[in-house]
């Protein structure tokens, strides 16, 4: 079956079913259509049927008539009058909301247009094929299903403004994990961040110049289904009345019912102002006893737009004789001081503005020495994962300080080495850990090329105590810490234990390229070469270098 609207595809509004019938059989089957278009019905034998056929074909038309084909509701504003008529046979009404699908609209990251080559991309009379990419980054909360769209520009294929639209989405390993182009379909997705690129190709500068702030459009299934509350009219909704919407419609008869939209406290924590829910909405009553469906297939478009909430107000705090708010008495001076300068060290951008950063850090130790918020801060500033390897001796002594200023023996005789929980022992394992990690990065082959180590046995004594020191406080096995664990089982010519733990906590997904390396890594020391050599395979499949172009 087949209608036609103006601006629409035909894909929009066909219908396509294949019967298999047996002698004396019959089929009922229900389509949507939209009322005062031309249908057009087509019937015809399946090419592998031989021989001839008789067969029976009736159409009837039922249904109720909304004035909204799509109805747009806002949170907050109360909800929307839906008149209906029935004009047909007679329907039983029983009106049913729900919405299914959460939309977030995402503007690009970046953008950029450039010139294609000629030598592949070329058009008569020298004009230039431009094509504008627009990128795209989100996160992926929990993994499932997501439908990547562009609303202005999807289902169009001939009429589309542009002669291709492909997008590609890559994870953070700068994998593909799916494409897509005018007519997008779903991707099952694990959890983590994306990045999508689009592609648009025109000869028209200020044509893709127009297109650089194209919003993306992310569907994902609402974790539960929203059902929307139907009242019989708007009045008995204000008045809080429970209201019956289901009876009988007679031919002829009109009848009004109220949706009612659901306030922001209903939606799920993750619909920000400006998304979209969407959904269905149904008027007619599901009639098993019918002669086909009882209500419309699919139903009609239902969308609720997520408003900005109002600021919430708070009661004033108690004030004083003079009418002003009671504040918090003033400390000492030189403490407040030195407060302000240690969350301005904080602040201090460490790889641009290192100098800054060390003077005040300087000063602030100077004043007050193993002052611990300090030494905290430029540990962690130190040990950074993009430059801990070039200043490796830098986080270890950073490391030394910071653990100088915990009295071990008396955390020891308060928690006792393995149990309870405190501020001074989550500093010492963290230090404890950032130090053991350094001195094991300090053995790897890229950078003894560049550093080697000096003394051999004080370096290997050292790590040593270093992990032993650890263990007396934490479970090295644990998830947190195995990947220090794994290194000196290395270091002890075990590569078998240290494969165990690794496949212990890291089955591989999501891909992580520290797991797989250190697999293959392992295979190789067990002179598994068959494993070795499919780990490698799979390290450049799984995280190649850049982004794959189009």
């Amino acid at each position: 079956t087949l209608q036609l609207r103006p601006g629409r595809s035909f894909s929009m509004d066909q219908s396509r079913t294949y019967l298999t019938l047996r002698p004396g059989a019959e089929v009922v089957h229900s389509i949507p259509v939209v009322p005062g278009r031309m249908l057009e019905v087509c019937l015809a034998q399946y090419w592998s049927s031989l021989g001839n056929s008789s067969v029976d074909c009736s159409v009837r038309f039922h249904g109720i008539v909304p004035d909204q084909r799509d109805v747009t509701l806002v949170t907050g504003q109360g909800g929307t009058v839906v008149n209906l008529q029935n004009r047909l046979v007679a329907e039983e009404l029983n009106p049913r909301a729900t919405l299914s699908t959460h939309r977030s609209l995402l503007p690009p990251a970046s953008s950029s247009i450039t010139p294609l080559d000629t030598s592949r991309d070329q058009l008569t009379d020298n004009r230039v094929i431009h094509r504008l990419v627009l990128e795209y980054q989100f996160q992926q909360s929990r993994s499932g299903s997501l439908t990547p769209r562009f609303p202005e520009l999807d289902n169009q294929l001939y009429d589309s403004p542009f002669g291709t639209q492909l997008w590609m989405l890559f994870d953070s390993n700068k994998r593909r994990v799916g494409c897509d182009d005018t007519f997008p379909g779903s991707l099952a997705l694990p959890t983590g961040s994306y990045r999508l690129k689009l592609q648009l190709r025109h000869t028209d500068l200020a044509l893709l110049n127009r297109h650089k702030s194209l919003r993306l459009a992310l569907d994902r299934p609402l974790p539960k289904p929203i059902t929307l509350k139907v009242a019989a009219n708007r009045g008995l909704k204000s008045l809080g009345i429970r209201s019956r919407t289901s009876a009988p419609l007679a031919v002829g008869q009109s009848r009004s019912i109220f949706l009612v939209a659901p306030s922001s406290s209903q939606l799920a924590a993750s619909a920000a102002p400006g998304d979209l829910l969407i959904g269905r909405v149904q008027y007619g009553k599901e009639n098993p006893a019918r002669h086909g469906a009882g209500r419309r297939p699919g139903g009609f478009g239902l969308s609720l737009v997520v408003a900005a909430q109002s600021g919430k107000t708070t009661k004033s705090s108690r004030a004083d004789v003079s009418g002003q708010k009671a504040k918090s008495p003033a400390k000492d001076l030189a403490s407040e001081q030195q407060q302000f300068l240690v969350d301005r060290l904080a602040r201090i951008p460490f790889e641009s503005r290192r100098k800054e950063f060390d003077a005040l850090a300087k000063k602030l130790l100077t004043q007050t020495p193993a002052l611990r918020p300090v030494l905290l801060t430029r540990l962690e500033r130190l040990d950074h994962i993009d430059h801990r390897k070039q200043r490796l001796p830098e986080v270890v002594a950073a490391a030394d300080e910071l653990i100088a200023t915990i009295d071990t023996d008396k955390l020891a005789r308060t928690l006792g080495q393995r149990g309870g929980r405190s501020a001074d022992k989550a500093v010492l394992v963290d230090a404890l850990y950032r130090k053991g990690r350094a001195l094991a990065y300090m053995e790897l082959p890229e950078v003894l090329a560049q550093h080697p180590i000096a003394d051999k046995t004080a370096h290997d004594k050292d790590f040593d105590n270093n992990f032993k020191e650890l263990a007396r406080w934490v479970d090295t096995t644990e998830k947190d810490y195995v990947l220090l664990h794994i290194r000196r089982e290395r270091r002890r010519g075990r590569p078998a234990m240290a494969l165990k733990w690794l496949s212990k906590y890291y089955p591989g997904s999501p891909p992580s390229y520290w797991y797989v390396k250190k697999r293959r890594d392992l295979y190789l020391e067990l002179d598994w070469s068959h494993c070795h050599q499919y780990e490698q395979r799979w390290l450049l499949i799984q995280f190649p270098k850049t982004h794959e172009s189009f």
